[in-house]
C-alpha cells in the first residue's frame, strides 16, 4: 500500500514488497519459532516419520519391541515378587521385633531357618520367658467344612494359642481372640474368622460375634473378626484354639514358638535370657542344646531365600542378555540407513536435525516396549504369585514395584 501511494501499481508494488520481505517460509519459520511452535511441529514430523520408518522394517521393529517387553517385564514381576517376599517388612507392628523361639546346639551355630517345638519346650518357654510376649501356633493349615443355616463352604483352619494376635500386635476388628482359660483341654469351642470369611460367608453382618457355625459338624462360637489385611504365616480362613499338650501331637515338633521382644532390649540381650532358660531332658546323644531366636523375617524366608535369589540372578542375567540384543539391532538398523541418513546431511539436514530423528525413533521404541513390558509385568506376577504358593509356600502379597519398572 506504501508503494502504492507512491505512484506503482498493484502487481509492481506487490512484486517489490515480497522482494523486500524475503522467502515467505523464512518469515513463517521465524514466527513458529518465536510462538515456540517449531519445537512441537518438528516434534510431530519427526514421530510421525519413525512411524513410517518402523513400518518400513517391521522385523527389526518386532524384533526390538518384543526384547524390549521381555525384559521390562519379566525384570519388573521377578523384583517385585522376591521385593516383597525378601525385603518388605512383615505387614505387623514393630515386627522387627518378632522372633520364632527354638532349641539348637550352640557347637553348630545358632538357631537357622524356621524351628518347631514339641508341647514340653513350648511350655518351658511360656513359663520362663518372663517380660516377653509368647504364643504358639500350628504352622499347617487344614481344611474342614464350615456350614452356617444359610450355606456351608470349605474353609481352611489354623490353630493357634491364646495371645497369638496379641503378640502379632493385631487387634481383632471386631470382638476378641482366646483367652488363656479357654485354650485348654477340654476348653469351649470358639473360632475367629478372617476378614474375608465374615465378608463372603457372613456378608458383613455384625450379629455374626456371639453366634454359632458348625467346623466338621461342631458347633464353634464366633468371638472375634480379624481386620482386611491381617495375614498369618499360613493362608488360613479362621484360626481355633492350639489346645497345646504334652502328648499325642504335643510329643512331636509340631507346633511354633512366636516370641515379641519387649520395647527397649536389643537382641544380643534376649538371646542371653533366652539361652539362660533351662532346657527339659531330652535323653542321651540329643547334644548341649540351648534356647534361641531368630528373626520372624528370616524365618519365614530362609526355606526360599537361595531359590529366590538364584531366580533373581538368573533375570539379571537375562536382562544383559537382552541389552546385547537391542544394542546389536540397533546397529543393524543404523547400517540399513547409511544411505538415508548421507541422502539427508546432502540434501542440507544438519547433525542436529538427524540426532533428534534418531532421539524420537528411541523414544517411540522406548515407549511401546515399556507398553508392552507393563502388560507382561502383570501377568507374569500373577504367575509368580501362584507358583511361589504352590511351591515354596509364602503367602506374601506381591504388587508390581515402581523401582523396577521405572
Amino acid at each position: 500500500q506504501d508503494l502504492m501511494r507512491q505512484g506503482m501499481s498493484p502487481e509492481a508494488a506487490r512484486r517489490e514488497a515480497r522482494h523486500r520481505f524475503g522467502n515467505a517460509e523464512q518469515v513463517h519459520e521465524r514466527s513458529r519459532r518465536a510462538r515456540g511452535v517449531a519445537v512441537l511441529d518438528e516434534a510431530g514430523r519427526n514421530v510421525a516419520f519413525a512411524l513410517r520408518s518402523m513400518r518400513r522394517s517391521p522385523l527389526l521393529t518386532g524384533a526390538f519391541v518384543v526384547t524390549l517387553a521381555l525384559c521390562i517385564g519379566f525384570g519388573t514381576a521377578v523384583f517385585s515378587a522376591v521385593d516383597s517376599v525378601l525385603w518388605t517388612p512383615l505387614p505387623y507392628p514393630d515386627a522387627d521385633r518378632l522372633a520364632l523361639a527354638g532349641l539348637h546346639d550352640p557347637a553348630r551355630g545358632g538357631v537357622n531357618g524356621r524351628v518347631g517345638v514339641d508341647g514340653t519346650t513350648w511350655m518351658q518357654i511360656r513359663d520362663e520367658a518372663e517380660g516377653f510376649q509368647t504364643a504358639v501356633y500350628s504352622g499347617w493349615v487344614k481344611g474342614v467344612n464350615l456350614s452356617t443355616d444359610d450355606a456351608a463352604r470349605f474353609a481352611q483352619q489354623q490353630r493357634v494359642s491364646a495371645g497369638f494376635f496379641r503378640t502379632l500386635g493385631v487387634a481383632p476388628l471386631m470382638g476378641r481372640e482366646f483367652t488363656a482359660e479357654e485354650d485348654v483341654l477340654d476348653g469351649p469351642p470358639l473360632v475367629v474368622l478372617s476378614h474375608g470369611l465374615w465378608q463372603d460367608a457372613f456378608h458383613g453382618d455384625p450379629e455374626v460375634l456371639g453366634g454359632a457355625v458348625r467346623l466338621k459338624g461342631e458347633l464353634h462360637t464366633v468371638v472375634g473378626v480379624m481386620p482386611p489385611d491381617f495375614r498369618s504365616d499360613a493362608e488360613a480362613d479362621l484360626w481355633t484354639p492350639l489346645r497345646a499338650s504334652t502328648t499325642g501331637e504335643g510329643g512331636g515338633i509340631n507346633y511354633t514358638a512366636i516370641v515379641r521382644l519387649p520395647a527397649g532390649m536389643s537382641w544380643d540381650e534376649a538371646q542371653a535370657r533366652f539361652a539362660a532358660i533351662e532346657v527339659p531332658s531330652r535323653g542321651e546323644g540329643a547334644g548341649d542344646l540351648r534356647f534361641g531366636l531368630i528373626p520372624l523375617d528370616e524365618a519365614l524366608a530362609a526355606d526360599f531365600r537361595m531359590p529366590l535369589l538364584v531366580l533373581l540372578g538368573a533375570v539379571g542375567l537375562m536382562i544383559l542378555v537382552g541389552w546385547a540384543n537391542l544394542a546389536g539391532i540397533q546397529v543393524s538398523r543404523s547400517l540399513s540407513r547409511e544411505t538415508e541418513m548421507a541422502t539427508r546431511k546432502a540434501l542440507g539436514s544438519g547433525v542436529g536435525a538427524l540426532v533428534r530423528q534418531l532421539v524420537a525413533e528411541n523414544v517411540v521404541l522406548g515407549l511401546l516396549g515399556g507398553i508392552a513390558g507393563l502388560a507382561v509385568a502383570v501377568f507374569a506376577l500373577d504367575g509368580l504369585e501362584a507358583l511361589f504358593a504352590a511351591n515354596l509356600g509364602t503367602m506374601a502379597p506381591m504388587a508390581l514395584d515402581g523401582r523396577a519398572l521405572t
